[in-house]
């Protein structure tokens, strides 16, 4: 059908109103240049225009017909986009200090810190990430760099990162030594520290089929290296520090090790994010990840949410399943660490000292809480405590807080039949555990439940 010069507009919509108060000063100088014809372009001389006409080719016209000067295209200059990199965000901070309040441990000297960069193309095309942290000494020094590439509807970019990874314990009984530099005989305590440090770089590619719903794919390859550190800890027979002294253990073997992997998921998410946490929509992501090398495993991925929001209320629910599939049972590989039932992510309110004491009155132990398959579940009732004054309990819109009701339960295991065993052994003629001689009850998987408030 053709388009005369008076069905199109070209006068400026008005913008939504969100505070009425507020004075309109975009619509306001709007209004103002579309009553200037020389900024729409327009040749001088006679005539009147109209804002509310253009011609046929879409350029302001007159009443005399007569087209505007900008109409030739000859009047405009092209010159090359100029796209270089800006920097977006900038965020972090850093500190160095020494700590001395700690008796048993001896004044220590650390730095943390970091700070993370994003930098963009003035169309938001391309992406450059780029952090770095310090948590310690220097060999805890951790970074980052990442490029992404959105020009297109099939993303893609890679990473680079350096992480590493450290754990403590004591060696086992004290043994009497001569203090380092004197004649003096104390009672030594090892304390062992090790660092596990990974190296990985990996591509990924990533494909939306609508806003909710997209498919990702990657590939990675990651080195593991490792060292470690004896603390050594002098103390007198009242328990007092005599002194303290760290080494390089050089008599731990650790063979690097390296895995590749391939994975691809698909993700959706309509979620409507409030002030803290999603309030209303699902969001779910479905993957799986072949790994190869010095472990050889497929790891499957099933992680899905939903929100429902009554009145000020949330109701949440999630499930979780984490598996690694083509290991061979409990003792397959060393190489890997199992998953943590008890980690904060999955079940709130199982720390290791919280696990030790239930465990001692229960009959389990840490190794029920690990394994290299995990389900988890969780409920919670969310309510905004404080915030903005549409949704929150108590207006106050400079700290956002939320009041959460929740139950959690996790399960991790190696072999499913340990499950049935728990179970058998839990409902048996003897009780729990009870016709358990060799002690493997306390250490067989089993479901936890935690329930409580947060806030």
């Amino acid at each position: 059908e053709p388009v005369t010069n008076r069905d199109v507009t070209l006068q400026a919509a008005r913008l939504p109103t969100v505070n009425r108060r507020a004075p309109l000063v975009v619509d306001e100088n709007l209004q103002q240049r579309s009553t200037q014809p020389e900024a729409l372009g327009l040749a001088q001389g006679g005539g009147e225009y109209l804002p509310d006409q253009v011609t046929g080719a879409g350029l302001p016209g007159r009443l005399d017909g007569a087209t505007a000067a900008s109409s030739d295209t000859s009047a405009y200059t092209y010159v090359p986009l100029s796209n270089p990199f800006k920097l977006d965000f900038i965020g972090g901070g850093a500190g160095v200090g020494t700590a001395v309040g700690n008796p048993a441990l001896g004044a220590q000297f650390g730095a943390a810190g970091g700070v993370n960069a994003l930098f963009s193309d003035v169309l938001g095309n391309q992406q450059v990430f780029a952090g770095a942290s310090l948590n310690g000494q220097i060999f805890d020094f951790a970074g980052q760099f990442a490029y992404i590439n959105r020009q297109n509807p099939l993303g893609w970019g890679a990473s680079f990162a350096h992480t590493p990874y450290i754990a403590g314990a004591f060696s086992g009984n004290p043994v009497v030594d001569t203090i380092p530099g004197t004649p003096f005989l104390a009672n030594r305590f090892d304390l062992l520290q090790r660092r596990i440090f990974e190296d990985r770089l990996g591509a990924f590619v990533d494909y939306p089929f609508s806003r909710t719903l997209r498919v990702e794919g990657g590939a990675s390859v990651a080195r593991y290296g490792a060292r470690q550190d004896v603390v050594s800890l002098y103390y007198d027979n009242f328990g007092r520090l005599l002194a303290r002294d760290q080494n390089r253990d050089e008599s731990f073997n650790f063979d690097a090790f390296t895995l590749f992997s391939v994975s691809t998921a698909v993700v959706g998410d309509n979620s409507v994010l409030g002030p803290t946490s999603p309030l209303q929509g699902y969001r779910f992501r479905f993957g799986a990840e072949q790994v190869f090398g010095a472990a050889s495993y497929t790891q499957a991925t099933a992680d899905a949410r939903i929100y429902q929001r009554v009145s000020r209320f949330t109701f949440a629910l999630r499930g979780v399943h984490y598996g690694r599939y083509g290991l061979d049972g409990a003792d397959n590989n060393t190489l890997l660490f199992p998953f943590y039932a008890g980690n904060q992510f999955f079940v709130r309110g199982l720390q290791r000292n919280v696990v030790e004491e239930l465990g001692a009155i229960n009959n389990f132990n840490f190794n029920s809480l690990v394994g290299n398959n995990l389900g988890v579940a969780n409920a919670e009732v969310r309510l905004p405590f404080t915030g903005p004054k549409r949704l929150a309990l108590i207006p106050f819109p400079f700290l956002y807080t939320e009041l959460t009701a929740f139950v959690d339960g996790a399960v991790a295991y190696n072999r499913f039949s340990d499950l049935r065993t728990f179970y058998d052994l839990r409902d048996g003629p003897n009780g729990v555990g009870g016709a358990d001689p060799g002690g493997q009850f306390a250490s067989l998987p089993r479901p936890f439940l935690t329930a409580g408030v947060s806030l």
